[in-house]
């Protein structure tokens, strides 16, 4: 009978027909404490139901960050890669991918304090909104990237993590949810690319395949191409041969710069990279006195451009070194010397091109008291 009063009491049947005296304190004291209890167990096994249920957190299971890193030649730059998919039907709604470099080389302040770490936010090229199918993010290594003029022993030294993030939003529920992995520098693969493992559907067939068993693994790619480039690294070209991983993040900057073909060495941050030619030729150059000079704005036959695209020929008239003409007849050509010399731009290959350029000449003419007696823009 009392099990029976006390089960109706919890679950507030109330048949009516059990009740405790009045004049029993302890049963009342009892029945109170039941209440109590039940109210609160009730509310806890549904405030837990409902956080697992609910939980956004648990949509980071079916989503993939790959476990490994990798720097590479993609496009002609130097690009820092890592992998990113969902295995569920339900896609993820409004993505967002951040990539940060943290490093142990702190800094000091005007006002003395020092930070002991660095964070420097990394530029993520993303544009799928989606994730319909597994991407490979990529981050290009420029002047502007923290990753810039790194090598393996650098980052080593400098106690060097990349932290990638994932947030996004569950479609069914609408709730926020966050996935992070970091890459360590032996979890950065330099000259290595992710395997394939994107199938497209067959005729027929109504999906694409995707290999998830794959969705980590990297490959090594055959960049050293120069034998030149492996001897700057200190590679032996023996049957296959073995490299730490210093040498390996030196092979894929020198693969970067061109491969060893005799290109100019890579820049550092905010060296001055124009150069301008050792020496200057002096020619002598036919024209007709009657008619436009060659390569002047009324010339309809433009001036041959130069073999490379960065190098410019600047020539500049000489008034005072010009020979005399003889005009037997209008069809006597007048000679004209012109002093010439080149100018270019010695950038690395993912740098900025160099913009709004003026070029200036000046002679200087000393006389015999070792003066300078006349200056000719």
């Amino acid at each position: 009978a009392a099990v029976i009063f006390s089960v109706a009491t919890q679950t507030t049947i109330g048949y009516g027909t059990r009740s405790i005296v009045g004049s029993c304190r302890t049963g009342t004291f009892v029945l109170l404490c039941q209440s109590l209890t039940a109210v609160f167990v009730s509310a806890l096994s549904i405030g837990l139901i409902f956080q697992r249920i609910a939980d956004p957190q648990h949509r980071t299971r079916s989503v993939f960050i790959s476990d490994a890193a990798c720097i590479s030649c993609r496009d002609g730059e130097l690009t820092f890669m890592f992998r990113v998919g969902d295995a569920r039907d339900r896609k993820v709604i409004n993505p967002n991918i951040r990539a940060c470099l943290y490093t142990w080389d702190g800094r000091r302040t005007k006002e003395g304090e020092h930070l002991p770490v660095v964070a420097k936010p990394m530029e993520i090229a993303y544009q799928d909104g989606h994730m319909l199918l597994p991407i490979t993010i990529t981050h290009v290594i420029n002047e502007s990237s923290p990753l810039y003029r790194h090598t393996h022993d650098s980052l080593v030294a400098c106690g060097a993590e990349v932290v990638v993030s994932l947030e996004g939003q569950i479609e069914t529920t609408g709730l926020s949810f966050s996935a992070r992995q970091s890459y360590l520098p032996q979890e950065i693969l330099w000259s290595h690319q992710f395997v394939r493992i994107i199938r497209r559907a067959r005729p027929g067939e109504a999906r694409h395949e995707v290999d998830l068993r794959r969705f980590h693994e990297l490959v090594p790619l055959s960049l050293l191409e120069s034998d030149r480039c492996v001897a700057r690294c200190g590679v032996q070209r023996g049957g296959r041969a073995l490299l730490t991983a210093q040498q390996m993040s030196e092979a894929t900057l020198e693969a970067a710069r061109g491969g060893g073909r005799g290109c100019v060495p890579f820049p550092a941050a905010g060296t001055n990279t124009l150069v301008v030619s050792d020496a200057a030729t002096l020619s002598l150059v036919r024209v007709n006195p009657w008619g436009p000079n060659p390569g002047s704005a009324s010339d309809p036959t433009p001036t041959p451009p130069s073999s490379a695209a960065s190098d410019t020929a600047a020539t500049s008239e000489s008034p005072d070194l010009k020979p005399s003409a003889k005009t037997s007849d209008a069809n006597v050509a007048q000679g004209r010397l012109v002093l010439s010399f080149r100018i270019g731009d010695s950038r690395s290959p993912s740098g900025s091109h160099l913009a709004g350029a003026e070029v200036r000449l000046h002679m200087h003419q000393w006389n015999s008291s070792g003066e300078v007696g006349h200056v000719a823009r």
